[in-house]
């Protein structure tokens, strides 16, 4: 018996170490559970209860599956979705975790003040901008929310309320896809539920195309038959080992071959590091359709397919959404584009997806030729080339630019210096294209792609 007792009992001791022994103490590791970053521990940070208690927690041998045995079984047994990220509705849909539906009217004036700053530098520039609002699949399918839950509509109706007042040019497709829904199944029952599926985002960009086609009329716009569609088979939600068992849509472009993807020439582009996804699409064979140069910024919806819309024009330029949008005219800059697409999905229409305070503050610059004549300015005219032997021009010291520099690489340029007179704004001028230099207070550098211009012979008008 005494024999018995201690095997039991130096089971029970294994079983308590086994975790401890197979913590996770790896750096940079995303938790296949909410795919956030697992806490790490720094110096005197062990020392901190709270974070240590974080790290033990999220760290610990087992830990995911652990909770994946926990969340498969309430849902054999019990019929309850117990996850960070989703929660079932009704007729066996799953849906993501509701947002507060707390109106934060200060961010959305900021943010719509924004999109009409983008709207006006765009129209100076005789480039249209369209702002597009995607829905959530909780506003498509409101009847199949879990009893209990009613879903509000406070936030978007602020938005296009101040919207309309400011007279932002703006599509909403949810009213337009939950009638489509009526019809086909444009969001996965189960799959993604944070998403549209590719039907979906097939005619979420229609509408899109079509409101281009006023501009653009050879735009067109996308069918069924256009893509190579097939049902794809999945077992698992994502960002998660919970099961599931449906077949989805996916949709891959029949034009592929005729796209050239020339992301790699842009390596040394500057993104937000929490939003860094960008691509860059040129149609390669050549066409009489007089098809646009198009600058886009969106998030999830498209970053994980882009094929609905890069065949519809002759270039396009792919900025992940959020904070990239504050650094609005660097984008501008580089691509020159004939248009300006900008994608929110609706449940991102939020303060913690931006910078609040960086939008609340931030400025683009009026046309040059509208400053000129009314604000005196400093005005530099830059060497017939900037480069001598590989070596900067040593010109360049006599110009009164500390601290100047320039980077060139496969596609773009760039130059900085600094910005010791305290100037507000400013633009680099050659022949007829004028670039606004990013001004801060330490700082004023410009970029540019390389197939526009090179910096070579241009002139810099500074402001105060």
């Amino acid at each position: 018996m005494k024999k018995i007792k201690n095997i039991f009992v130096f089971l029970c001791i294994i079983i308590f170490l086994l975790p401890a022994i197979f913590t996770n103490h790896k750096s940079g590791v995303r938790s296949e559970i909410n795919n956030t970053n697992l806490p790490e521990l720094h110096g005197k940070e062990i020392f901190n209860r709270g974070k240590l208690n974080d790290y033990i927690t999220e760290r610990v041998g087992f830990h995911d599956k652990s909770i994946d045995f926990y969340l498969n079984f309430n849902d054999i047994f019990f019929k309850e979705l117990l996850h960070p990220s989703y929660s079932y509705g009704k007729d066996g849909y799953i849906f993501g975790i509701p947002n507060e539906s707390i109106v934060d009217k200060k961010f959305i004036d900021d943010f719509a003040i924004y999109l009409k700053n983008i709207q006006d530098y765009c129209k100076l520039r005789d480039v249209p901008f369209v702002y597009c609002i995607n829905p959530s699949k909780e506003s498509v399918y409101p009847h199949l929310l879990p009893n209990g839950y009613n879903r509000s509509n406070e936030n978007i109706s602020y938005l296009t309320y101040k919207l309309d007042e400011l007279g932002v040019n703006y599509i909403s497709n949810i009213e337009y896809l939950r009638n489509i829904a009526k019809k086909e199944q444009i969001y996965n029952v189960k799959f993604d539920p944070g998403h549209w599926n590719d039907l979906g985002a097939m005619y979420g960009t229609n509408r899109v195309l079509s409101h281009m086609k006023k501009d653009y009329p050879d735009i067109q716009t996308k069918s069924v038959s256009d893509f190579d569609s097939k049902k794809v088979h999945v077992t698992k939600l994502p960002v998660s080992n919970f099961k599931i068992d449906e077949w989805v849509p996916e949709f891959r472009n029949k034009e592929t071959e005729k796209i050239q993807n020339d992301t790699k020439d842009f390596e040394e582009i500057e993104l937000h590091p929490q939003h860094p996804a960008f691509n860059v699409h040129k149609m390669q064979a050549h066409t009489s359709l007089n098809l646009p140069k198009v600058l886009v910024f969106a998030g999830s919806y498209y970053n994980r397919n882009r094929d609905f819309y890069t065949s519809a024009f002759r270039e396009s330029y792919s900025i992940h959404n959020y904070e990239n949008l504050l650094n609005f005219e660097y984008y501008f800059n580089i691509f020159q584009p004939e248009y300006v697409i900008l994608f929110s999905a609706e449940h991102t229409i939020r303060p913690n997806y931006y910078n609040p305070t960086l939008l609340a503050n931030k400025k683009l610059n009026p046309p040059l030729e509208e400053v000129i004549k009314t604000s005196k300015y400093k005005y530099i005219k830059l060497p017939a080339k900037l480069y001598k032997d590989d070596k900067i021009d040593t010109e360049i010291s006599n110009l009164g630019l500390k601290e100047f520099n320039i980077k060139r690489n496969k596609a773009l340029e760039k130059i900085s210096f600094s910005n010791d007179m305290n100037y507000k704004f400013g633009y680099i001028k050659k022949d007829d294209l004028i670039l606004d230099l990013i001004v801060n207070d330490k700082s004023i550098s410009c970029t540019t792609n390389i197939n526009n211009l090179t910096f070579d012979n241009a002139e810099i008008y500074l402001f105060k």
